[in-house]
C-alpha cells in the first residue's frame, strides 16, 4: 500500500479505510513473530518519508509524536500481546513473556549454527564461485537434508 499510495495517498487523501487496511496489516505482520518485520516496517516507511519530501513539511512532528506516542504505548501493553508479537519484538530491551524471548534466542543459535556448517571456515581459500555452492551434507549434520 505505500508503494501505490504513498504516505500521502494513505494518511491524507481522506480516505480512512486506507491507513485502517495498512493498521490491520501491519498489526497481521507482526503477529508473524518475524523480528525482522517491525524493523523493516519502521525502515520503509522512514524512507518513504524522505523521499516523498514530506521531512519538510509540518507532518514531521505529527508524525514524530505519533512514532513517540505508539513506542510509548507498547512498551506496558508488551506483556499482554500474544506470544508471537512479543517475538516480533524480543530484540527490543522490553519486558516479554520468558518463552517469547526463549524462542526467538533458539531461533537465533540455530540459524547461527546453519550457516556457520554451511559456509567454509575460511572464505578466502575456496574460489569466488564455489563459496556459494549448497552441500547438502553439511546440512545433513542438523537434520534438514
Amino acid at each position: 500500500m505505500l508503494a501505490y499510495y504513498g504516505i500521502r495517498g494513505m494518511f491524507l487523501a481522506r480516505k480512512s479505510w486506507r491507513w485502517i487496511v495498512f493498521g490491520l496489516a501491519s498489526l497481521a505482520g507482526l503477529m508473524g513473530g518475524f523480528r525482522g518485520f517491525a524493523g523493516s516496517l519502521v525502515l520503509v516507511f522512514l524512507i518513504q518519508f524522505f523521499l516523498e519530501g514530506m521531512h519538510r513539511t509540518k507532518l514531521l512532528p505529527i508524525f514524530g509524536m505519533l512514532g513517540i506516542a505508539a513506542t510509548l504505548l507498547i512498551i506496558p501493553l508488551t506483556p499482554s500481546l500474544p506470544v508471537s508479537a512479543q517475538r516480533a519484538l524480543a530484540f527490543l530491551p522490553l519486558p516479554i513473556d520468558p518463552d517469547a524471548a526463549r524462542d526467538a534466542t533458539e531461533s537465533w543459535e540455530w540459524r547461527t549454527k546453519m550457516w556457520q556448517a554451511l559456509l567454509p571456515p575460511n572464505p578466502q581459500a575456496s574460489p569466488p564461485g564455489q563459496r556459494l555452492w549448497f552441500c547438502s551434507g553439511r546440512l545433513s549434520v542438523y537434520g534438514g537434508g
